[in-house]
């Protein structure tokens, strides 16, 4: 019971109009009861109707915060990519040039070439797996 001594009166019924009057007991005043349902979704929709253009707008700037990002770390593999294939190339160059007599030397330099390629072979790799787990936008194309 409320302090005030009023007891409460609940209402249960399989109708329930949209509005309807209610009697207090003890002082016989009338208040109207509404259905909060309505009123929930038209706070909703004028809630979300205000948020919508902020919304958008900070969904197209983190879109290109995110492009930004993918655009160097793809910039960066490339990079990186061509880099290990240098290296490669200067140790394939260094193997050609040694004196084949000398088998230590055409050994550790046949040794740096194979892990050079190795390297590029991993670099390419990563590469490809970046490139394919890039987002696809709605029409098809990469999003970069």
């Amino acid at each position: 019971m409320p302090k005030t001594g009023r007891s409460l009166v609940g209402m249960v019924a399989g109708f329930i109009p949209e509005w309807w009057p209610v009697f207090d007991r003890n002082g016989g005043r009338l208040h109207v009861g509404i259905r909060t349902s309505r009123v929930d979704a038209a706070v909703a929709d004028a809630f979300l109707a205000a948020l919508a253009p902020a919304e958008i707008d900070v969904l197209s700037r983190a879109r290109r915060a995110q492009q930004q990002v993918e655009k160097a770390l793809r910039s960066s593999a490339e990079r990186e990519l061509e880099r290990k294939r240098y290296a490669a190339a200067l140790v394939e160059r260094q193997f050609n040039r040694v004196d084949p007599d000398n088998r230590l030397v055409a050994g550790e330099l046949e040794r740096r070439w194979e892990a050079a390629l190795s390297e590029v072979r991993a670099a390419e790799g990563a590469l490809a797996r970046q490139a394919s787990a890039e987002p696809v936008c709605r029409s098809g194309k990469s999003a970069s």
